[in-house]
Order: C-alpha cells, then sequence, then structure tokens
C-alpha cells in the first residue's frame, strides 16, 4: 500500500521519529486540562492548509476559541469548517457524513485525491454522552444511574472508522483526557483514557501531552502567561 505524507517542521519530525505526517490514519491527543491539546490540534490543522487541503473541526465540549484557532491556522476564511455537536452519536454521523461528502466531492471533480488532504478534529471524543442518555436527562430532569453506553457506542464506531478513508489523504484527530488512576501503592501513574479501549486500538499514534511549569498561575489575578512549557510524548500503536 502506498503511504503519502505531509512535511512538516524538523520538529515534529523529530517528535514523530519520522519525515513527515502520515495520512490515512488516526491520531489520539491525550492529557491533563490545559495542556493545549486543542491548540496541537490546530498546529496540525495548519500543515494540512500549507499543503493544499484543508480541516473540519466538529467540536463536542463548546469551549472552542476561534482566535486561538486563527491565529494558528491562518486568518483567511477559505477551506476549513466549524460543527458544534450535543451527543457522540452527533459527532460520529458528521464524522462519517463529511468523510463519504468529500470523497463524493473529490471524484465528481475528477482531482487527484493526493492533492488535497484533509484532516477531522473531533473535540473531545468523550466529551458528551450518547443521545439516548441526553434524551433521557431532558426528559426525567436527571441522568441517574446508567450503564457506561459512551464507551460502547465510541468502541463500536471505532471499529469501523479506519476504513471509512482508506485510499483517501485524510487524517482524523481525536482529542481525549486522561483520568490518572492510583496503583496498589498509591502512586497515581496509572493512564485511564475516556472513551473505552477501542480509541487505542484504533490509533496509529498518540501523542500524550503534559505541562511542566511547575508553578500554576491563578488565572483570577489577572496575571498574564507569556508561555507554557509542554512536554510530548509518542507512542505507536501499542
Amino acid at each position: 500500500s502506498r503511504v503519502i505524507c505531509l512535511e512538516v517542521p524538523l520538529a515534529l519530525q523529530c517528535l514523530l521519529q519520522q519525515e513527515g505526517l502520515t495520512l490515512g490514519r488516526f491520531t489520539m491527543l491525550v492529557g491533563l486540562p490545559e495542556s493545549c491539546k486543542s491548540a496541537f490540534g490546530y498546529e496540525l490543522a495548519r500543515i494540512h492548509r500549507a499543503a493544499n487541503g484543508g480541516f473540519s473541526l466538529i467540536e463536542t465540549e463548546k469551549k472552542d476559541s476561534p482566535t486561538l484557532m486563527k491565529s494558528i491556522v491562518g486568518y483567511d476564511p477559505g477551506r476549513y469548517t466549524v460543527t458544534y455537536v450535543k451527543n457522540s452519536d452527533e459527532w460520529q454521523s458528521c464524522l462519517q457524513h463529511q468523510l463519504l461528502s468529500m470523497k463524493t466531492s473529490m471524484e465528481k471533480k475528477l482531482v487527484p485525491p493526493c492533492s488535497i488532504p484533509w484532516l477531522w478534529i473531533i473535540d473531545s471524543l468523550a466529551g458528551v454522552t450518547t443521545k439516548a442518555l441526553a434524551e433521557k436527562c431532558e426528559t426525567d430532569g436527571s441522568a441517574g444511574m446508567v450503564h457506561p453506553q459512551l464507551a460502547n457506542s465510541i468502541s463500536q464506531f471505532m471499529k469501523c472508522m479506519n476504513h471509512l478513508f482508506d485510499e483517501y489523504p485524510f487524517s482524523v484527530i481525536g482529542i481525549n483526557h486522561l483520568k490518572p488512576k492510583a496503583d496498589s501503592y498509591g502512586n497515581m501513574s496509572i493512564r485511564g483514557i475516556q472513551g473505552g479501549y477501542a480509541p487505542r486500538f484504533a490509533e496509529s499514534l498518540e501523542i500524550e501531552m503534559k505541562r511542566l511549569d511547575k508553578k500554576q498561575i491563578d488565572r483570577r489575578t489577572g496575571r498574564r502567561e507569556e508561555g507554557i512549557r509542554l512536554g510530548l510524548e509518542v507512542a505507536k500503536n501499542s
């Protein structure tokens, strides 16, 4: 099979341990809150736009910052879309619909697929619950005790998602949150990730982001952060 890569800066080459960013793959960005996961997703979107492509943001948490996004990907309005969804069923349907629409558009225009790289960012994978549970909250006024529907829903979708963009220069970025758990000695060393185990099996790359700053600046004091030191670690497949 042919593997197509996009040209990336030297720092990203060192991080990925390869010469470019591979297309046709699912990458998951994980980390604790305020570890700049969304910002790094925008940087990957900028790389796709620089290669004459574009990106689509599927926002589930409704915490996006248009100013931050445009400061990274560029202020020209062309070749990107932003969609807001309310539950996991919607982001799955939205991703599948946009993937199929993009493939159909390429085929109708008879454009070589390798000329239009496109990225989808799901921010975040487990930021919302399922449609059934959301409707239950609206009807009953509370969620109550339920089975873990979200993890099962994501697991089933992930098993077929990667094959939706076979042989096309598409990439999917899933942003997810870490949930550190204590081991038998009480150390917070177990890496729990929302959405079950299926995202881990579906990913080709997992990039973990963590803040290296020892002192967290209190946002209420009005002090301004001039920069954030980050540590990035990559795991390929398992």
